[in-house]
């Protein structure tokens, strides 16, 4: 299925780029990872239990599209704080000494995580497909 490998392919992108950019793991990331965890193990004991018993790949499927909306919900929450002016400009007002090249380091910093966000997100929206695909192969089968 082309939706499992784009969900895998944007996962090993995602890790690579936290690389590159030096983005070290948040609560949000973890969080979202599980979910996708999650999401990855429902589709693989869908595909498993479909080849013995193909209603009851349904649940699987389900719980697939659930992790993409967990995090889709955690994904909202990052970026709420991520993009939280008032608290980020109240670290600001607390630094001693040069604060520009700080708040320079704090904007990038937002720029990267969000670019980890999105790319998690857009796994997620690959495991509905693939929760989706597997869902209409149920229902074509019983």
């Amino acid at each position: 299925m082309i939706s499992i490998d784009e969900v895998l392919n944007y996962c090993k992108t995602t890790v690579r780029e936290m690389e590159v950019l030096g983005v070290v793991p948040d609560p949000y990331t973890l969080e979202m990872a599980q979910h996708l965890k999650d999401g990855a193990e429902s589709l693989n004991q869908g595909y498993q239990t479909f080849s013995t018993a193909p209603a009851g790949a349904e649940g699987f499927a389900q719980a697939a599209k659930k992790a993409e909306r967990n995090t889709e919900k955690t994904y909202r929450r990052a970026l709420a704080e991520l993009f939280d002016v008032e608290q980020h400009v109240a670290e600001m007002e607390t630094m001693d000494g040069h604060s520009g090249p700080e708040a320079l380091r704090k904007v990038m910093d937002v720029f990267k995580k969000r670019e980890v966000y999105r790319h998690m997100s857009n796994a997620a929206d690959k495991l509905a497909g693939a929760g989706s695909c597997l869902h209409d192969i149920v229902v074509k089968t019983i």
